[in-house]
């Protein structure tokens, strides 16, 4: 069975699932550890998602023991399934491919990889980065695309405006097939 794609937020949470199963609070608290950004997700967000991928198959759940002030109810604490781990995996190497050959044409090492320690006095690749880096170029492809967005929402706010509505309009009415319905609705009337 092939891994499905991940999106952005599910990359996130199973980078930080992947160092060590969490409940659903530690989680959140991790996300915005690693992006530095406490509104990068809310907590409703969490369990939706968390529930979206556990129906994937990318995370298993269990309940924990009802110990301490919460007798009453019991944490559910996520891990990584294999189908979630081998996802990450493969991500991981995609950002990695794509990274590799932008940084390779401007002579740069991929940031989906770090090279062997000063002291070692080798410069040899030591494979997967850790998942701070993985969090880092999810971020980056995160800020790309809400760049598109707003761009893209610009466009729309320009197609709005009424000089624009009227150059489309005027495009409309001198467009072929409009031409086309004219003529044969002239050529009716004088039969």
């Amino acid at each position: 069975m092939t891994a499905p794609q991940l999106s952005r937020l599910e990359t996130l949470i199973l980078s930080v699932l992947a160092e060590k199963e969490l409940f659903g609070l530690e989680v959140l608290e991790a996300v915005h550890k690693s992006t530095g950004d406490p509104r990068s997700l809310r907590i409703g967000s969490l369990y939706a998602t968390l529930g979206r991928m556990e129906e994937k198959g990318l995370v298993a759940s269990r309940s924990g023991d009802a110990t301490g002030p919460r007798r009453h109810t019991r944490r559910k604490y996520f891990s990584p399934s294999p189908l979630g781990l081998k996802a990450l995996a493969q991500t991981q190497t995609t950002l990695d491919s794509l990274w590799g050959a932008r940084g390779a044409a401007r002579g740069r090492r991929p940031p989906g990889t770090r090279t062997a320690g000063a002291n070692s006095g080798t410069s040899a690749s030591m494979g997967p980065a850790p998942a701070d880096e993985l969090h880092a170029l999810a971020l980056a492809i995160g800020s790309k695309l809400d760049g598109l967005t707003e761009e893209f929402d610009a466009l729309l706010a320009r197609m709005q405006t009424p000089e624009a509505k009227s150059g489309m309009k005027a495009a409309f009415d001198a467009s072929p097939k409009r031409l086309g319905k004219a003529a044969v609705a002239s050529a009716r009337k004088r039969e």
